[in-house]
């Protein structure tokens, strides 16, 4: 079996989640039980399918904590999610918690915003430097979707990582192309049904 290295699965395993949020507010990764995203998933010239379900929401610290779970080919993942006002966050990659929350998308969504941080997964240090880009239309399996693409750079283990998500209003992650040293790989969505 083929096993995606850990910071693909870091990064492309965030596509888990959608839901209801304030009507108000733009939703461009909503987060609710029962979400399933499903993904054809192209690494290095090898094609699966992936699924992704929440699973669980939890309350505490007055936060909401979202369990995804995600079924790549064999391989069975877990993380867990936050989302506030100001975006949403990475807490932990199957299990193992991150230093701090990893941003993954910023709220609002503006084009030419950028942030840096430096976090830990498993004792391994991580840069990361996010920009937000122009939106665009995306065409993927599943439809057209208009889309901010936001590109994360990173450095781990001394190999650079580019990864570019394109996140669509109240669906989430509909595409996501990633470099990881000689590894290339791309995630386009399928189908989206909302949880019940």
């Amino acid at each position: 079996m083929y096993r995606l290295p850990l910071a693909v699965l870091l990064v492309a395993l965030g596509p888990g989640s959608a839901a209801t949020q304030d009507a108000k507010k733009p939703d461009y990764y909503p987060l609710a039980k029962g979400n399933t995203w499903e993904y054809r998933v192209e690494v290095n010239g090898m094609t699966v399918t992936a699924t992704t379900v929440i699973t669980k929401v939890r309350e505490g610290d007055a936060k909401r904590t979202f369990v995804g779970e995600a079924k790549t080919g064999q391989s069975l993942t877990t993380e867990e999610l936050s989302r506030d006002e100001k975006g949403v966050y990475r807490l932990s990659y199957n299990g193992i918690p991150t230093d701090k929350p990893v941003t993954v998308i910023p709220y609002p969504p503006k084009a030419g915003a950028t942030w840096s941080e430096k976090v830990k997964l498993a004792g391994i240090e991580m840069e990361l430097a996010g920009t937000i880009k122009e939106p665009v239309e995306v065409k993927v399996p599943a439809g057209a979707y208009k889309a901010f693409p936001v590109e994360l750079v990173g450095t781990l283990m001394g190999r650079k990582t580019v990864i570019t998500t394109w996140y669509a209003e109240g669906v989430g992650p509909v595409k996501q192309t990633a470099a990881i040293g000689d590894v290339k790989f791309q995630m386009e969505l399928t189908k989206f049904t909302p949880g019940k």
